[in-house]
C-alpha cells in the first residue's frame, strides 16, 4: 500500500519490517498467554512446552517488540507513535480484551490488516477515498474470518470463559454472521474498484476486476460452505482458512492493478 500511494521503497520497507516484528510479538504473546485454552483446542503452540521453550518464547517476543519499536523510532515521530499504538493494542487484545464480546473481534480485524491502513495514516497526503474503501472491505473480510476462527476454537473458548459469537450465540449463527460480513465487503470493494476504472488502462482494469473478484470468490464461497455443516465444520473452516490465506496473497496484486501507475 505504501508503494502504490507513491512513497519511497526504503520508507515503506522500513515500516513493513516494523509491522512484521510487532505481529510476531503479538502472535507469540497470544500463544504464551493462551496456553490453557490451547490445551483444550490441541492447538500445538506452547501448551506442551517445557520451561526452557517458554523462556525462549518470552525472550523472542520481547526481542521482536523492542526491535520493532526501535526501528520505528529511527523512522520518525509518526511511525514511532503508531508502532507504540499497535504494540499496545496487541498487548491489550491478548491480556485484557479476549474475554469480552465483539471488541476483540473488531480489534483483531483492524490489527490483521494494519499493513493496509498504516501507510494511509503515516502518509495521508497521498490517500484517497478509494484507498479507505479498500481498507473497509478488508476489515469486513477479516472480521468474518475472526468469527469463523472462533467457531473453530469454541470448545477451548468455552473452557476459558470467553464471550465470542460462537460461545454466546452458537456456532450456526456465528457462521451466518461471518458470511454476512464477508458478503458485505463486496460493497466497499466494488466502490473502490469502480471509482478507479475510469482512470485505468485496459489491462489494469481487467487485472483489478479479476483479482478483486477472485479475492471475494475465495473467501465468500468457502465461508458459505461452512454454514450447513455442523458435525464436521472443522474441516470446512480449515478449508476456509486456506482459501483466505490465498486471498491475502492476491491483495498486493489487486493493489498494484488498482493504483500503481
Amino acid at each position: 500500500m505504501g508503494l502504490v500511494i507513491g512513497e519511497p521503497f526504503t520508507r515503506t520497507l522500513s515500516f513493513s519490517i516494523v509491522i512484521a516484528l510487532l505481529a510476531s510479538f503479538g502472535y507469540l504473546l497470544n500463544d504464551l498467554w493462551d496456553r490453557p485454552v490451547d490445551t483444550v483446542n490441541n492447538a500445538g503452540h506452547f501448551e506442551n512446552a517445557n520451561g526452557f521453550t517458554l523462556c525462549l518464547g518470552v525472550f523472542a517476543a520481547s526481542l521482536f517488540l523492542v526491535s520493532g519499536v526501535i526501528i520505528a523510532y529511527t523512522s520518525g515521530r509518526r511511525p514511532f507513535f503508531l508502532a507504540l499504538a499497535i504494540a499496545g493494542c496487541l498487548t491489550a487484545y491478548s491480556l485484557v480484551l479476549r474475554p469480552l464480546l465483539l471488541i476483540p473481534t473488531i480489534l483483531a480485524a483492524l490489527l490483521g490488516i494494519s499493513p493496509l491502513w498504516a501507510p494511509l495514516i503515516l502518509w495521508p497526503q497521498h490517500t484517497t477515498n478509494s484507498h479507505w474503501l479498500f481498507v473497509g472491505a478488508a476489515v469486513l473480510i477479516m472480521a468474518g474470518r475472526e468469527i469463523l476462527m472462533d467457531v473453530r476454537d469454541r470448545v477451548g473458548d468455552t473452557a476459558g470463559n470467553r464471550s465470542t459469537f460462537a460461545t454466546t450465540f452458537g456456532a450456526d449463527l456465528a457462521k451466518r454472521v461471518a458470511v454476512i460480513l464477508t458478503f458485505s465487503a463486496t460493497i466497499p470493494l466494488g466502490l473502490a474498484v469502480g471509482g478507479r476504472v475510469s482512470k485505468l488502462a485496459g489491462l489494469n482494469i481487467a487485472g483489478a476486476v479479476v483479482s478483486a473478484g477472485l479475492i471475494l470468490y475465495l473467501v465468500l464461497r468457502s465461508a458459505i460452505a461452512t454454514v450447513p455443516h455442523v458435525k464436521d465444520d472443522q474441516k470446512y473452516i480449515s478449508h476456509y482458512v486456506r482459501c483466505s490465506r490465498i486471498a491475502m496473497c492476491i491483495v498486493p496484486i489487486c493493489l498494484i492493478f488498482l493504483w500503481r501507475n
